[in-house]
């Protein structure tokens, strides 16, 4: 039913914890766990070959001997995760996120199963540094997501997101930005309708070697006016152009 993307690079010290908030899901459906370390040097592998032994019916590695992203910037989501994918649902998060909640699978699949017109839901996240957690993420009610709220708001972080395989992937989209869930969210909300659940159910761990880092805001910004004109060329000018007047980032 559900197949949950992990990418991994030198997260040795974070993992575990991963891992184990995947396995322990509580679910009345099968799951699968693709991760996809891209030759960390710090030991990730090895800890990720011992869930799999450990989980051999859950947890499938995909181990690269060479940096994939670094030799021709392979982005691991769609070049080796995705086409990989065989649930009906793909849920993400980075190896040094984790899910807090042992339901969190299941209740996102059941609202998606009940409602066909969505084609994506987020929830709420804590996030904070290694041994603080600090503030929550996102919104503090439910709502429903359109596609102008994703430009307008940071919604929903990448250990939040649950959606349709069926709809396919913005490949060209990803490539061009170099970035994974942003074009995903994008995608997703041009075909459907999006939904936020305000229980927090994972968290985004800060810290010296994360993407965003304490700078998560600011590049949220930067990458909403950086995609907006990417976004335009992918989709067609016609059908963004009342989407440009309602933004509240304009380029």
């Amino acid at each position: 039913m559900v197949s949950v993307c992990c990418v991994v690079f030198n997260h040795r010290d974070y993992i575990g914890e991963a891992l184990d908030s995947f396995v322990k899901q509580e679910t009345n459906f099968k799951f699968e766990v693709l991760v996809h370390d891209d030759a960390s040097t710090d030991g990730s592998s090895e800890v990720i070959s011992a869930y799999a032994r450990r989980y051999p019916d859950i947890v499938k590695p995909i181990l690269q001997s060479e940096n994939q992203w670094m030799r021709n910037t392979r982005n691991p989501l769609i070049h080796e995760l995705f086409p990989r994918a065989r649930g009906k649902y793909i849920a993400l998060c980075e190896g040094d996120d984790y899910w807090t909640e042992k339901d969190k699978l299941k209740i996102q699949v059941e609202f998606l199963e009940t409602c066909p017109e969505y084609s994506i839901c987020f929830h709420n996240t804590f996030q904070g540094h290694v041994v603080e957690k600090s503030r929550l993420y996102s919104f503090d009610s439910d709502n429903e997501v359109s596609l102008i709220d994703a430009f307008n708001h940071p919604i929903g972080h990448t250990s939040s997101l649950v959606f349709r395989r069926e709809l396919g992937f913005p490949k060209a989209l990803i490539e061009k930005t170099n970035i994974g869930d942003w074009p995903l969210k994008l995608h997703m909300l041009m075909r459907g309708k999006g939904f936020y659940f305000s229980k927090p159910m994972s968290f985004y761990r800060i810290h010296g070697t994360s993407v965003y880092g304490a700078n998560h805001a600011l590049r949220q910004i930067m990458t909403s006016i950086e995609t907006y004109p990417l976004f335009l060329q992918e989709y067609g000018y016609s059908s963004a152009i009342k989407l440009k007047s309602k933004l509240r980032i304009h380029t």
